[in-house]
């Protein structure tokens, strides 16, 4: 389970990066459920601008009715004071001035009803999105098991700053990599949540894997770093890192949705104006493109 409540659309960017293979899944079964949720993501954005829209003009609506009563009202007023001493046509206008208050009154009901279905389809499909996340999460197989040689244990040093230090010495060795990873993987099993340990070895981890464009097992590495270290000072990295990998699999939804997290909520990173810039290329590739086809059922 994450541990960290991310935006709906992080979550699902995160969980959608599992692969059919990661999940022993067949890969049309994969790939139908990606092209599945690729749609609910469209659909869900449709229905946010959608009740956005809704929101912003039956605001302006309601504002205008409101005023528009108000004024009326006070015609109203006017006219039943007037009406004792007046003739006849007085009382009709003021007839007709009561029953054009009662229709307003019955457009701006109509205008909250409309608002609030349009909130019931939002919070529907918010839901059928977070049941796919839940079961994507379930069916996410946990990292290999790699264990170092027995020459690397040797000389395995005792603190844990100092065996970092180590795992990432042998990293940069392609014949050592695979030492170096194991090294790695131990301390952030040993030590998830603390802070420029668990963190720096998951962000290596996912590099590694990165540079290889071993791209799944990169992701999974990168997921782990920003669901159990949240507000790390390596979470901007390892999001510009889930990008890259997203955009190099063809996933450019999900890689606009880890950028976007970049540049809201990361804007002192060290990696935050190159966020931008890759974000607004991706935004204006996804407008060119035409919209996910819905799944058939």
């Amino acid at each position: 389970m994450m541990t960290h409540r991310w935006p709906l659309g992080v979550s699902l960017a995160l969980w959608a990066c599992v692969s059919p293979l990661t999940l022993g899944m067949p890969r049309a079964a994969g790939e139908h459920l990606q092209t599945e949720m690729a749609a609910l993501r469209h659909d869900l954005g449709t229905l946010e601008r959608r009740l956005a829209d809704a929101q912003a003009a039956q605001s302006e609506e309601r504002a205008a009715l409101k005023d528009q009563v108000a004024t009326l009202g006070q015609t109203v007023n006017k006219l039943s004071t007037a009406s004792r001493v007046a003739d006849a046509d007085m009382g009709s206008q003021l007839e007709r001035m009561l029953q054009d208050v009662a229709t307003l009154r019955g457009a701006v009901e109509d205008n909250v009803h409309l608002l609030g279905e349009t909130q019931s389809q939002q919070n529907k499909l918010t839901q059928e999105l977070t049941a796919r996340i839940a079961a994507l999460q379930a069916k996410a197989s946990a990292p290999p098991k790699e264990r170092a040689s027995q020459t690397t244990q040797k000389s395995m040093p005792t603190g844990k700053k100092e065996r970092l230090a180590y795992g990432l010495k042998l990293m940069g060795n392609t014949k050592t990599l695979a030492d170096g990873r194991s090294v790695l993987r131990e301390l952030s099993r040993k030590y998830p949540a603390e802070q420029g340990l668990g963190d720096e070895a998951l962000l290596a981890l996912g590099q590694s894997y990165l540079a290889e464009k071993k791209y799944d097992a990169a992701q999974r590495e990168l997921i782990r770093l920003v669901d159990v270290q949240p507000k790390s000072p390596r979470v901007a990295e390892a999001f510009v890192k889930l990008a890259a990998c997203s955009e190099a699999l063809g996933r450019l939804e999900d890689a606009q949705t880890f950028l976007t997290e970049v540049v809201s909520n990361h804007r002192r990173s060290s990696v935050y104006a190159a966020a931008k810039a890759r974000l607004a290329q991706i935004s204006a590739q996804l407008q060119k493109a035409p919209a996910a086809p819905r799944p058939s059922p």
